[in-house]
């Protein structure tokens, strides 16, 4: 639920504010107010004021401890908890703008009550809050809560000298600001062994690459895999010792390959101390890398006996290539989802390559030009197309997995209609 800065949390409450008084039946016709951040007494012009006049520690998160040792503890979260004053003033000194002042509360209260949690899903009067105030990251959550000041702890806030006491509600909102981003990672010690092997031969021990996990309500966590399952243009790192030499080479087997393949340059491959890292490819040189399950072996080149030039090479270990899943679109009128990405039809595959798992259910895959319901029509390799079983509940929000030569993608998530 991270802001980069407090100014947007102040603007996000006060777009809420004019959003939803410019479509009140109570405000109508009048046109949407002025909401400014000014103190009270500083109101000018201005209809209403939101001030921010106290800022806390949020005591649900300043004892959070860091779930492992990977984490340090600065990345604990921020929790701050807000205080505002909304306040609305009279625009004329006669009876009719005391009422109207009273009456541009009412429907500022009003619109904070309807809104007290404010997501990137929110919309106020059919406009999306957060982009309509620029709060890129959607993860962001604000939680709105009216406070129960009483009669004599409200004078204290706002009542200069002998004056009467001015009318205005005060709120607490809770939100975050932006922590450096943490990354979990499994385990220090994944496995206990004792080998014998050349003295400073390349060794590869395991295969991980990182992604970004969403869930379904938006939030994210970046997440270490361990094997690897790596999508195409994503990094892979192959984890070792002995990873020093000259012109790294990754050779890569599998069930999809005839035999042994060398990749090419565009996979970038290089030593970066204990690991060798490449960016994965659609092909090796000339041969189509579908996904599925790979192994890769390293060989580097050392100076040998006599100034030749020697090559060793490491043991291989398993990673996965796996479907790309890159955006989900619809339903349509036809109750037909469409998933764009890569991965889906590669040369050469056959129709029972490919599976579509919602949730737990696996759907069937169409024979004709368009999915019925319970089925998915792979339109190409970058585009499948699918519509949710008849017997799944309306509302149910599930996960959707491309599964192909058992390579399974990163999972989005799916509204039934």
């Amino acid at each position: 639920m991270p802001l980069p800065d407090l100014k947007l949390a102040t603007q996000a409450i006060a777009a809420t504010i004019r959003l939803h008084m410019a479509a009140s039946p109570i405000w109508a016709p009048r046109p949407a107010p002025v909401v400014s951040p000014r103190p009270p007494d500083e109101a000018g012009n201005d209809p209403l004021t939101l001030f921010l006049y106290h800022i806390g520690r949020d005591g649900s998160v300043l004892n959070r401890v860091p779930p492992n040792p990977e984490i340090a503890p600065h990345f604990t979260p921020l929790g701050l908890v807000c205080a505002y004053q909304l306040a609305a003033h009279a625009m004329t000194d006669d009876i009719d703008g005391a009422l109207d002042a009273q009456l541009a509360l009412s429907a500022a209260m009003l619109a904070l009550n309807e809104h007290q949690v404010l997501t990137s899903r929110t919309t106020v009067a059919g406009t999306n809050l957060f982009a309509d105030v620029g709060v890129a990251d959607p993860t962001t959550r604000m939680n709105i809560t009216l406070l129960p000041i009483g009669q004599s702890e409200a004078v204290g806030f706002w009542t200069p000298g002998d004056m009467a006491p001015r009318l205005a509600a005060y709120y607490q909102v809770a939100v975050q600001l932006m922590p450096p981003a943490p990354r979990r990672t499994g385990a220090r010690v994944l496995s206990y062994s004792v080998g014998v092997r050349a003295a400073g031969a390349p060794n590869l021990t395991t295969s991980e690459n990182s992604v970004t996990l969403v869930r379904p309500g938006g939030e994210s966590e970046d997440v270490t895999l361990r094997p690897a399952l790596v999508s195409y243009g994503e990094t892979l790192r192959l984890i070792g010792d002995g990873l020093t030499g000259d012109h790294p080479r990754l050779i890569l087997t599998g069930a999809s390959l005839t035999g042994p393949v060398r990749v090419g340059v565009d996979w970038s491959v290089q030593l970066r101390g204990p690991a060798v890292e490449a960016v994965v490819q659609r092909t090796a040189g000339v041969t189509q890398v579908p996904p599925g399950l790979y192994a890769a072996q390293l060989e580097i080149e050392r100076p040998g006996a006599g100034g030749a030039t020697e090559v060793l090479a490491s043991a291989p270990v398993s990673f996965t290539i796996a479907p790309a899943q890159s955006a989900l679109a619809g339903p349509d009128g036809n109750g037909r989802f469409t998933v764009t990405g890569q991965g889906f039809a590669p040369a050469g595959a056959a129709s029972s390559d490919a599976a579509v798992m919602l949730g737990g259910s696996s759907l069937t895959r169409g024979a004709g030009a368009n999915p019925a319901a319970g089925e998915f029509v792979v339109d190409s390799d970058t585009g499948y197309r699918f519509a949710a079983p008849a017997t799944m509940p309306s509302g149910s929000v599930l996960p959707l997995r491309f599964v192909f030569r058992g390579a399974t993608s990163l999972p989005l998530w799916v509204t039934v209609p």
